[in-house]
């Protein structure tokens, strides 16, 4: 019996290896508290919140009390930023103004708010002349200067602050409408959208459960910086005439009853001006902060 023949053994060829390389992990993103612009405007603004809430209540004066003796009197022991042109406390009734002034800011981005994410979200989901119609009323208003078209919205619901507060935030409404249906048209069409309406979810489930969330980051941001858009606007209409009437204080009416005055008694106009100031920066700088925290490009 022939033999056969030996079975040769070959090494089996093995792959080197690189040395093992940790992969790069990007850093994450920094949240808003840890960043330095966000927590100074979130002290400036909370430094105001409590003059406008305490500071009337600790001093226990009178914004409208009238003292004829100590008119356009300067800072004093008193009156620590003096006396308006008819003897009231300035510093009384700067702090009695962000009363007025701070709600019509953040109520008029929330008047603005509500409708334009809904109409937004309605516009970019529907699409057809659903979104032609939208869009073309938005271009529309988009084509008025925003403080023109509050003073035509204003001359229409005549003055006061509860107008001026509507007016404003109609006035910024297209710039939520725009923003929401642009983030809305390109999430109709990703893949958990499309898995949603697989499964056998309605339009309104779709809309709130899986669009909504991921509108919501950039619309915050958005509101949180026309917070100060809003707060100037308000001032702009009272300074005018339009918002707050006499004798209500307020940061924009106080401008207005102390221009005629700025050579004679400049802290009438200063103190108001520098409060509202403090303010816009302190509401921009916590706006800048959210953005940051809430944008997923950011790192």
């Amino acid at each position: 019996m022939a033999k056969s023949p030996p079975v040769r053994s070959y090494p089996i060829p093995t792959r080197k290896h690189p040395p093992y390389r940790p992969i790069p992990i990007l850093p994450r993103r920094r949240a808003w508290y840890q960043m330095p612009d966000a927590i100074a405007g979130l002290v400036l603004l909370g430094l105001v919140l409590c003059l406008a809430a305490l500071g009337p209540v600790l001093t226990g004066c009178d914004p409208n009390t009238i003292h004829a003796e100590t008119r356009l009197q300067g800072p004093t022991s008193q009156y620590w930023l003096g006396t308006d042109q008819f003897g009231r406390d300035v510093m009384c009734r700067t702090f009695y103004g962000g009363r007025v002034s701070l709600p019509v800011g953040l109520l008029a981005v929330v008047t603005a708010l509500l409708p334009g994410l809904w109409l937004g979200l309605i516009a970019g989901y529907q699409g057809g002349w659903v979104d032609a119609l939208v869009v073309r009323v938005t271009d529309i208003m988009l084509a008025f200067p925003s403080i023109l078209l509050a003073l035509l919205i204003i001359a229409w619901l005549g003055a006061g602050v509860q107008n001026a507060m509507i007016a404003v935030g109609l006035a910024a409404m297209p710039r939520y409408i725009r923003v929401v249906r642009a983030n809305t048209a390109r999430l109709e069409r990703a893949w958990f959208v499309r898995a949603a309406r697989i499964v056998g979810c309605t339009d309104t489930r779709i809309l709130i459960r899986h669009i909504l969330p991921n509108v919501l980051p950039a619309i915050i941001a958005l509101a949180a910086l026309d917070i100060g858009w809003a707060i100037l606007s308000g001032a702009a209409l009272s300074f005018l005439g339009l918002g707050a009437q006499p004798p209500m204080a307020e940061w924009g009416a106080m401008i207005d009853q102390g221009r005629g005055f700025l050579r004679q008694a400049p802290w009438i106009v200063l103190v108001p001006g520098a409060m509202m100031t403090i303010t816009v920066l302190a509401v921009n700088l916590m706006g800048d902060g959210l953005r940051d925290a809430l944008d997923p490009r950011i790192r």
